[in-house]
């Protein structure tokens, strides 16, 4: 009984520390994930990739205030969206946006994080852009654009960001800069 006890253990450990490398094999990279990437068409990726994705759903929208449509391919594991995908009109990959902690950068980042948790990842640059219209200071970490809302700063953290607009100057953020509630975008704009 011991003896299949034992042999029982082990095979759940292996199947379990099998599981989380097979998650742990895709990272977000600034063209995408895993076959998911910029410029590729949907429909010469794999109909399943182990730890990615076991299904995709294709949808077309009417966009009425842009007058176009729009095309997205939801990729999914065991039911859970986990990548999705903008299309143009021939099916190419243009935008890949990644849903849940399972899937992070090389430094650990993933959408939508924390900003408390984020701003303490290593390698993590400040970029100030007081030209922009909107996010005029950005992060950026394993070549990935971060975005953080103006009112997801703190008080404090809107006084730095406002002095940095003033200076071009990058402060120094810390996770009491930003709002509880507050989370980040990994922008993948091509």
């Amino acid at each position: 009984m011991k003896k299949l006890f034992s042999t029982l253990l082990l095979a759940v450990a292996v199947i379990f520390v099998q599981c989380g490398a097979s998650a742990q094999n895709f990272l977000i990279e600034p063209d995408g994930v895993g076959p998911i990437r910029h410029g590729v068409y949907v429909n010469t990726l794999p109909d399943k990739v182990e730890g990615l994705y076991d299904s995709r759903e294709m949808l077309e929208e009417y966009d009425e205030m842009e007058d176009e449509y729009r095309y997205t391919c939801y990729f999914k594991l065991n039911g859970d969206v986990r990548v999705i995908a903008d299309l143009n009109e021939d099916s190419m990959v243009c935008y890949v946006l990644t849903s849940g902690s399972e899937i992070r950068s090389k430094s650990g980042a993933y959408d939508p994080m924390p900003a408390r948790e984020f701003i303490l990842l290593p390698g993590i640059k400040t970029i100030v852009n007081p030209d922009m219209d909107y996010f005029q200071i950005r992060f950026q970490i394993d070549g990935l654009d971060v975005l953080i809302d103006y009112y997801q700063f703190s008080a404090e953290g809107q006084k730095k960001y406002d002095a940095a607009l003033r200076s071009g100057v990058a402060p120094k953020f810390v996770p009491s800069d930003f709002n509880a509630e507050s989370y980040i975008m990994i922008n993948r704009e091509y």
